[in-house]
């Protein structure tokens, strides 16, 4: 396995435990992936190949006694900025396991927003990160909202997942589609006759009840205004122009109506609609993307708004 030149080749199957392979195939199979996935090392990947780059850069925790895997992801954690750990506010998570005859296996963890310390914790406490990391030409990743614009993947588990898939060789797609998108708004408009600006207002109304809550002791005003920025750049970002002075008027009309009851329902209704539209359309790019990876098996990360799709693929 070692050369005189100080690289180290292994077997990527030997990070497995339940593989035959040497102790120290194994030592080395399991720091060049840790150290690919939660290390700092930019050059550094789970290819088979050890460098003596990798070596000395791992050579503190090769020598620890100490859980590789375990010692790599608390110095990934110790890593996050303040900001980060900040955005778990829930410790909820939701696990499972699914089998299809068309799409085989796949396993989904969903947390809430920013909880990248129990997402990547489930990863290899539960064996998929070693299962994956084994095989990984036998795998497809399948994040909620990950982009390939790297400006734009704010959220740390998207940024971990992304990682996982440079260094691992892995496919990695977005399975769902917003309510902000341009297909479903396409759709919206296909369907009921309604425009950008109706699909907006029915959204504002839900953000605007969100920021209410939230800010309780704020004046209206101002709570609009941080609802209208909301929407506004949740729809720029998906690529859709949205006139807000035709938003605000659409708005007001709605309060101006007939009764509040009835534009009430009406916006409740367009809500639905939007809803149901959203997860029709995610669940028909999710059997597209299973489709052209056939054989492989499916790791769902997100909220439990993947819980749906992914019931209604695996069932």
């Amino acid at each position: 396995m070692g050369t005189e030149t100080g690289i180290v080749n292994y077997r990527q199957a030997c990070i497995e435990a339940k593989t035959a392979c040497p102790a120290t195939e194994s030592q080395w199979a399991m720091a060049d992936y840790a150290l690919s996935v939660y290390g700092d090392l930019a050059t550094s990947r789970f290819d088979g190949v050890l460098t003596k780059e990798e070596r000395d850069h791992a050579g503190v925790m090769i020598d620890s006694p100490s859980d590789y895997l375990l010692t790599a992801r608390t110095n990934y954690f110790s890593r996050l900025t303040e900001m980060e750990k900040r955005l778990c506010k829930n410790d909820s998570m939701t696990k499972k396991t699914g089998v299809s005859k068309q799409f085989g296996e796949a396993r989904m963890i969903t947390v809430y927003p920013g909880c990248v310390q129990r997402v990547t914790t489930a990863f290899d406490e539960d064996g998929i990160s070693g299962a994956m990391a084994a095989n990984p030409r036998g795998w497809v990743i399948l994040v909620e909202e990950w982009t390939s614009n790297s400006k734009e993947r704010y959220l740390p588990e998207i940024i971990f997942f992304t990682k996982v898939a440079e260094k691992l060789g892995i496919r990695i797609e977005n399975p769902t589609f917003s309510s902000s998108n341009k297909e479903v708004l396409d759709e919206m408009n296909k369907r009921f006759g309604l425009s950008v600006v109706d699909c907006a207002v029915a959204e504002l109304v839900k953000v605007l009840s969100f920021f209410v809550k939230k800010f309780p002791n704020s004046r209206f005003e101002e709570q609009l205004r941080m609802a209208m920025v909301y929407v506004y750049d949740d729809y720029r970002k998906h690529g859709v122009s949205l006139d807000t002075d035709k938003l605000m008027a659409s708005y007001i009309g709605m309060l101006q109506g007939p009764s509040a009851e009835t534009s009430g329902a009406m916006l409740a209704d367009r809500g639905e609609k939007l809803k149901r539209v959203t997860q029709e359309m995610s669940i028909a790019k999710t059997r597209e993307i299973l489709g052209e990876e056939k054989g492989k098996k499916a790791l769902f990360i997100g909220t439990d708004r993947l819980l749906p799709i992914f019931e209604a693929v695996y069932r």
